[in-house]
């Protein structure tokens, strides 16, 4: 039987948290009511495209915000 993970938090923000369980060397990602149990290399891969996804948006919001403003 398996018994329940025991994880450390390692961040939380107001609708999701990251933990990690030393046991089944598992990050618990929790995005509102879900939970995703994600070896190593899976979460990095996840990690990988949620952090280039974010600047690329980002860097396009800057370019924008610089180019209204010399208008």
């Amino acid at each position: 039987m398996h018994t329940p993970c025991e994880t450390v938090l390692l961040g939380q923000s107001q609708f999701c948290s990251v933990s990690y369980c030393a046991d089944c060397k598992a990050y618990h990602l929790h995005i509102g009511p879900m939970t995703m149990h994600l070896k190593e290399k899976v979460f990095e891969s996840v990690c990988e495209v949620l952090i280039d996804v974010y600047m690329r948006k980002n860097k396009q919001t800057h370019y924008i915000d610089q180019s209204v403003r010399q208008h």
